[in-house]
């Protein structure tokens, strides 16, 4: 330390459980999820995404009709445009069944 100068530094302390926001407005990140046939863990997903302030907008990829995948797969390209963050929760589909659940979602 310099001759004459005081030390100016700051202590501090953690105490847990402790949460400091900003004071600061910052923009709102939009997170798409996707939910397939078979997926899991997308409330968790959500949650956190929720949690750390995102606008999260999940997505049921409705299979049941030629009709409900054709107007599925344009919902689906629609929100994609729109999303900062695609969000594909755990990646488990069909049970994570070898060469099932990735043939499914790259069919997608």
């Amino acid at each position: 330390m310099a001759r004459g100068k005081e030390d100016k530094s700051l202590e501090v302390k953690y105490k847990e459980n402790i949460k400091v926001k900003t004071v600061d407005k910052i923009a709102t990140p939009r997170v798409f999820i996707p939910i397939f046939t078979g997926t899991h863990g997308e409330y968790d997903m959500e949650r956190s995404f929720v949690e750390a302030g995102a606008d999260v907008e999940p997505f049921v990829f409705k299979t049941l009709s030629l009709k409900d995948i054709d107007n599925s797969y344009k919902d689906m390209g629609r929100k994609i445009r729109d999303c900062q963050i695609l969000a594909l929760p755990n990646g488990a589909v069909l049970g994570n069944e070898p060469d099932g659940g990735g043939k499914l979602i790259a069919i997608y």
